[in-house]
């Protein structure tokens, strides 16, 4: 297990960090009522285990992308029985696929720039995600020396997005994917406050 270990300090300092996102089905109606129809591109894939089998029931989350300069919502869709999936949105920012197993121990992501969202749209071939093991780490969550519990953690890269709670111990443990390095690290709690890191390397957070 690669250890990440994370002492934070709590502050009273609320951090801009566009954490909180609202959270759609790919084909919930009210999101399509929002955007017009010419704009909407409809994106379908397949989820494979390591060793070629389909990924049945993975869940595949993508960034909707927008050009306002908002927060983006998330599509969200589960693979069938041969992990197949479809995604419909502007993805004005290109898509940003997260990809995981059932049981999260498998992981991927994948990025597909906006200039190549329609082509691969109107492609034949759908987008295929080949999930690796996920790398855990292990987070601990300090306020004034002595473990958060209850602690609220975010750990992001450019595509993905994991969440945790800590325990009375202060820690919990994520399994984030290994195709993509771990650039921020965020911890709140409600009566503590709020702190976080950017991260270059996980020597940058002991």
């Amino acid at each position: 297990m690669t250890a990440l270990r994370s002492a934070l300090p709590l502050a009273s300092l609320i951090l801009s960090c566009g954490l909180a996102r609202d959270v759609a089905l790919a084909d919930e109606p009210a999101l399509a009522s929002r955007q017009g129809d010419d704009m909407l591109v409809t994106l379908t894939g397949i989820v494979h285990m390591p060793d070629g089998s389909p990924a049945q029931g993975a869940i595949v989350e993508s960034k909707v992308g927008s050009d306002l300069g908002s927060v983006d919502p998330l599509l969200v869709a589960r693979t069938d029985g041969g992990g197949r999936f479809q995604l419909r949105g502007m993805f004005g920012n290109g898509a940003q696929f997260y990809a995981r197993s059932a049981d999260t121990n498998h992981q991927t992501t994948l990025i597909i720039p906006a200039v190549a969202v329609r082509s691969v749209s109107v492609s034949a071939t759908p987008v295929e995600l080949t999930l690796t093991p996920a790398i855990k780490h292990e987070v601990l969550v300090l306020a004034e020396g002595r473990p958060a519990e209850s602690a609220q953690v975010v750990a992001s890269g450019h595509a993905f997005q994991v969440r945790g709670v800590t325990g009375a111990d202060g820690k919990l443990r994520l399994q984030l994917p290994a195709s993509e390095r771990l650039r921020e690290l965020v911890a709140w709690h409600r009566e503590l406050g709020v702190t976080g890191v950017f991260i270059r390397s996980c020597t940058d957070v002991i």
